[in-house]
């Protein structure tokens, strides 16, 4: 004679406020990641140097906001493989290590301004077509770091790691495509980690040299 059914019922614990909204900001992240694990590559790449270590190029970039001017010096690396969607956009992605200083105004009557040091790391998604002829796009999110803690006339921000999401779109020039010229919108915040959180955008002008292959 069988016995009564055990049933068993689990609930998952609420969270609220920065408990909740951090995953969301590491699942994002993780989940912009892995986009090329999804993908089939289309090749890999046979003609990137071994040494993978040594940078593919380096860039210079000028901005600012309502509040603030920025200037911020990086470096990028190619990955190793890329990814084709149908017949029509292709994904080449890269890594960017950047390091830049923020002058920021902090009275509306005069010109006063704190300085701050931003250090950020991002994964980036290049996408072209075969008839862009050398115009992209490209998109990425990665953490950075503002310190101190950054404050203008504007905000004040209540953590020093934030989040920065980045869109570009440019033009690669040259007859080897050393050269590239970008026009960048950057959002930095921290995800609802810790409240105030204003956010800060960027509208930049990005001048990127591609060093030549060994």
């Amino acid at each position: 004679m069988d016995g009564p059914a055990l049933q068993l019922t689990i609930r998952r614990p609420r969270m609220t406020g920065a408990a909740s909204s951090a995953p969301r900001a590491v699942a994002a992240l993780l989940g912009f990641c892995g986009i090329a694990s999804g993908v089939s590559p289309a090749h890999a790449s046979e003609d990137v140097p071994d040494r993978n270590w040594r940078p593919a190029a380096t860039f210079a970039q000028l901005g600012g906001n309502s509040s603030a001017d920025n200037w911020t010096l990086g470096v990028q690396w190619t990955w190793r493989r890329d990814w084709q969607w149908g017949h029509s956009v292709h994904a080449q992605g890269h890594w960017e290590l950047s390091a830049g200083r923020w002058a920021s105004k902090q009275s509306w009557r005069n010109d006063d301004r704190d300085w701050f040091t931003q250090i950020t790391f991002t994964p980036m998604l290049r996408l072209t077509t075969p008839r862009s002829s050398g115009w992209y796009v490209d998109v990425g999110a990665g953490p950075t770091l503002l310190l101190p803690v950054y404050v203008d006339r504007e905000r004040t921000f209540s953590t020093q790691f934030n989040f920065q999401t980045q869109l570009a779109a440019g033009r690669l020039l040259g007859a080897n495509h050393q050269h590239d010229v970008a026009v960048c919108i950057a959002h930095i915040s921290n995800a609802e980690i810790e409240q105030p959180n204003p956010g800060l955008n960027l509208y930049a002008l990005r001048y990127t040299w591609r060093f030549a292959r060994p």
